[in-house]
Protein backbone atom coordinates (compact mmCIF):
# COMPACT_ATOMS: atom_id res chain seq x y z
CA UNK A 1 0.00 0.00 0.00
CA UNK A 2 1.11 4.05 -0.18
CA UNK A 3 3.28 4.51 2.57
CA UNK A 4 3.30 7.37 4.82
CA UNK A 5 6.13 9.16 5.45
CA UNK A 6 4.71 11.37 8.34
CA UNK A 7 3.55 8.00 10.65
CA UNK A 8 4.90 8.13 14.08
CA UNK A 9 3.98 5.55 17.20
CA UNK A 10 0.92 7.01 19.43
CA UNK A 11 1.75 8.79 22.61
CA UNK A 12 -0.54 8.83 26.49
CA UNK A 13 -0.04 10.46 28.99
CA UNK A 14 -1.93 8.42 32.12
CA UNK A 15 -2.50 10.31 36.02
CA UNK A 16 -3.20 7.66 38.56
CA UNK A 17 -4.66 8.02 41.91
CA UNK A 18 -4.80 4.81 44.27
CA UNK A 19 -5.09 3.84 48.05
CA UNK A 20 -3.88 0.48 49.69
CA UNK A 21 -5.83 -0.44 52.45
CA UNK A 22 -5.88 -3.90 55.27
CA UNK A 23 -8.03 -5.30 58.11
CA UNK A 24 -7.52 -7.29 60.47
CA UNK A 25 -3.70 -7.91 60.32
CA UNK A 26 -4.61 -8.32 56.51
CA UNK A 27 -6.32 -11.62 56.63
CA UNK A 28 -8.56 -8.68 54.08
CA UNK A 29 -6.79 -6.09 52.02
CA UNK A 30 -7.88 -4.04 48.53
CA UNK A 31 -7.00 -0.94 46.49
CA UNK A 32 -9.16 1.47 44.78
CA UNK A 33 -7.31 3.62 41.92
CA UNK A 34 -8.82 6.42 39.95
CA UNK A 35 -6.86 7.38 36.42
CA UNK A 36 -7.25 9.41 33.43
CA UNK A 37 -5.10 8.42 30.58
CA UNK A 38 -5.12 10.82 26.93
CA UNK A 39 -3.65 9.18 24.07
CA UNK A 40 -2.71 11.57 21.08
CA UNK A 41 -1.86 10.68 17.39
CA UNK A 42 -4.21 7.75 17.48
CA UNK A 43 -3.04 5.28 14.11
CA UNK A 44 -6.46 4.62 12.41
CA UNK A 45 -7.26 3.80 8.94
CA UNK A 46 -9.01 6.56 7.26
CA UNK A 47 -10.24 6.88 3.64
CA UNK A 48 -8.36 8.94 0.84
CA UNK A 49 -9.29 11.37 -1.32
CA UNK A 50 -10.00 9.97 -4.56
CA UNK A 51 -8.88 9.05 -7.46
CA UNK A 52 -5.96 7.08 -5.68
CA UNK A 53 -4.38 3.55 -5.47
CA UNK A 54 -5.84 2.92 -2.12
CA UNK A 55 -9.18 4.08 -0.60
CA UNK A 56 -7.44 3.49 2.82
CA UNK A 57 -4.15 4.59 4.22
CA UNK A 58 -2.97 4.52 8.12
CA UNK A 59 -2.20 7.79 9.43
CA UNK A 60 -2.03 9.40 12.56
CA UNK A 61 -5.35 11.27 13.57
CA UNK A 62 -6.80 12.75 16.57
CA UNK A 63 -6.73 11.55 20.59
CA UNK A 64 -8.90 10.01 23.01
CA UNK A 65 -9.64 10.23 26.61
CA UNK A 66 -9.67 7.28 29.09
CA UNK A 67 -10.95 8.11 33.09
CA UNK A 68 -11.90 4.78 35.19
CA UNK A 69 -11.78 3.14 38.39
CA UNK A 70 -11.00 0.01 39.89
CA UNK A 71 -11.40 -1.75 43.07
CA UNK A 72 -10.34 -4.88 44.66
CA UNK A 73 -10.66 -7.05 47.77
CA UNK A 74 -8.93 -9.71 48.63
CA UNK A 75 -9.80 -12.21 51.25
CA UNK A 76 -8.13 -15.19 53.48
CA UNK A 77 -11.82 -16.52 54.14
CA UNK A 78 -9.99 -19.71 55.70
CA UNK A 79 -6.25 -20.91 56.57
CA UNK A 80 -5.57 -23.41 58.24
CA UNK A 81 -2.70 -26.41 58.15
CA UNK A 82 -4.29 -28.07 55.32
CA UNK A 83 -7.29 -26.55 54.60
CA UNK A 84 -7.63 -22.78 52.67
CA UNK A 85 -10.08 -20.60 50.66
CA UNK A 86 -8.62 -17.31 48.98
CA UNK A 87 -11.32 -15.46 47.30
CA UNK A 88 -10.36 -11.84 45.03
CA UNK A 89 -12.68 -9.49 43.73
CA UNK A 90 -12.63 -6.96 40.95
CA UNK A 91 -14.38 -4.05 40.09
CA UNK A 92 -13.51 -2.02 36.92
CA UNK A 93 -15.55 1.10 35.70
CA UNK A 94 -14.69 2.75 32.53
CA UNK A 95 -15.51 5.76 30.55
CA UNK A 96 -13.72 7.00 26.93
CA UNK A 97 -14.75 9.60 24.41
CA UNK A 98 -12.76 10.45 20.92
CA UNK A 99 -11.90 14.18 21.87
CA UNK A 100 -10.29 14.88 18.49
CA UNK A 101 -10.62 13.67 14.93
CA UNK A 102 -7.70 16.11 13.05
CA UNK A 103 -11.16 18.37 11.95
CA UNK A 104 -13.29 15.56 10.71
CA UNK A 105 -16.83 15.36 11.66
CA UNK A 106 -16.48 11.50 11.94
CA UNK A 107 -14.93 8.53 10.62
CA UNK A 108 -16.68 5.34 9.75
CA UNK A 109 -15.41 2.22 10.81
CA UNK A 110 -16.80 -1.43 11.50
CA UNK A 111 -17.32 -3.34 8.34
CA UNK A 112 -20.68 -4.93 7.94
CA UNK A 113 -20.94 -7.82 5.56
CA UNK A 114 -24.00 -10.04 4.48
CA UNK A 115 -26.11 -9.53 1.58
CA UNK A 116 -27.10 -5.91 0.86
CA UNK A 117 -24.87 -4.74 3.57
CA UNK A 118 -21.99 -4.13 0.40
CA UNK A 119 -20.06 -0.88 1.78
CA UNK A 120 -22.20 -0.55 5.14
CA UNK A 121 -20.40 0.41 8.52
CA UNK A 122 -21.89 -0.09 11.41
CA UNK A 123 -19.92 2.55 13.74
CA UNK A 124 -19.00 6.06 13.84
CA UNK A 125 -15.82 7.36 15.77
CA UNK A 126 -17.23 11.04 16.83
CA UNK A 127 -15.31 13.46 18.84
CA UNK A 128 -17.84 13.92 22.36
CA UNK A 129 -18.60 10.01 21.58
CA UNK A 130 -17.37 6.91 23.07
CA UNK A 131 -14.90 4.85 20.89
CA UNK A 132 -17.49 1.66 19.75
CA UNK A 133 -20.05 4.20 19.00
CA UNK A 134 -22.48 2.30 16.92
CA UNK A 135 -24.24 4.19 13.81
CA UNK A 136 -27.73 2.87 11.86
CA UNK A 137 -31.11 3.24 11.75
CA UNK A 138 -33.50 3.09 15.12
CA UNK A 139 -35.38 0.16 15.21
CA UNK A 140 -38.69 0.69 16.96
CA UNK A 141 -40.99 -2.40 16.56
CA UNK A 142 -42.80 -4.70 13.84
CA UNK A 143 -46.42 -2.80 12.98
CA UNK A 144 -49.70 -5.04 12.06
CA UNK A 145 -48.55 -5.80 8.92
CA UNK A 146 -45.47 -7.64 9.75
CA UNK A 147 -43.04 -4.06 8.68
CA UNK A 148 -39.88 -3.06 10.39
CA UNK A 149 -40.44 0.11 12.35
CA UNK A 150 -37.54 2.85 12.36
CA UNK A 151 -37.34 5.79 13.68
CA UNK A 152 -37.26 8.82 11.35
CA UNK A 153 -36.32 12.84 11.65
CA UNK A 154 -38.61 15.64 10.54
CA UNK A 155 -38.82 16.09 6.50
CA UNK A 156 -37.73 12.97 5.87
CA UNK A 157 -39.45 11.26 3.05
CA UNK A 158 -42.22 8.48 4.36
CA UNK A 159 -41.84 9.79 7.70
CA UNK A 160 -44.97 9.94 9.86
CA UNK A 161 -44.85 10.78 13.31
CA UNK A 162 -41.50 10.30 13.73
CA UNK A 163 -41.48 6.72 11.98
CA UNK A 164 -40.44 5.37 9.00
CA UNK A 165 -41.08 1.23 7.29
CA UNK A 166 -37.73 3.03 5.14
CA UNK A 167 -35.30 4.51 6.48
CA UNK A 168 -32.71 6.59 4.85
CA UNK A 169 -28.45 7.47 5.30
CA UNK A 170 -30.56 11.03 6.86
CA UNK A 171 -32.65 9.15 9.68
CA UNK A 172 -29.31 6.98 10.70
CA UNK A 173 -28.35 8.12 14.32
CA UNK A 174 -26.33 6.78 17.32
CA UNK A 175 -27.61 3.68 18.04
CA UNK A 176 -25.58 2.83 21.29
CA UNK A 177 -21.69 1.80 21.62
CA UNK A 178 -20.08 -1.14 22.53
CA UNK A 179 -18.81 -0.51 26.52
CA UNK A 180 -20.29 -1.96 29.30
CA UNK A 181 -21.11 0.03 31.90
CA UNK A 182 -19.02 -1.98 34.70
CA UNK A 183 -17.22 -5.46 34.92
CA UNK A 184 -17.20 -7.82 38.02
CA UNK A 185 -14.78 -10.76 38.78
CA UNK A 186 -14.64 -13.10 41.06
CA UNK A 187 -11.92 -15.57 41.30
CA UNK A 188 -10.87 -17.98 44.25
CA UNK A 189 -8.99 -20.68 45.24
CA UNK A 190 -9.26 -23.77 47.73
CA UNK A 191 -7.37 -26.62 49.16
CA UNK A 192 -7.88 -29.16 51.14
CA UNK A 193 -5.06 -31.50 51.92
CA UNK A 194 -3.15 -32.45 48.68
CA UNK A 195 -6.11 -31.26 46.42
CA UNK A 196 -6.49 -27.66 45.44
CA UNK A 197 -8.95 -25.60 42.89
CA UNK A 198 -9.67 -22.80 41.51
CA UNK A 199 -12.43 -20.81 39.80
CA UNK A 200 -13.30 -17.91 38.22
CA UNK A 201 -16.09 -16.00 37.30
CA UNK A 202 -16.17 -12.95 35.21
CA UNK A 203 -19.10 -10.63 33.68
CA UNK A 204 -20.03 -7.31 31.81
CA UNK A 205 -22.97 -5.56 32.80
CA UNK A 206 -24.79 -2.61 30.56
Amino acid sequence: QVQNPDLKWETSEQTNVGIDWGLRNDRITGAIDVYQKTTKDLLLRVPVPQPAVVSTQIRNVGSVQNRGLEATIDARLFDAANKSLTSWLVFSLERNKVTDLGGAPYIETGDVFGQGQSGRKSQRLIPGQPLGTFWGAKFLRVNGQGQQVFACKSGSTGCTNGETIAPTGNDEMIIGNANPKFTLGLRSNGGWGHFDASWLWRGEFG
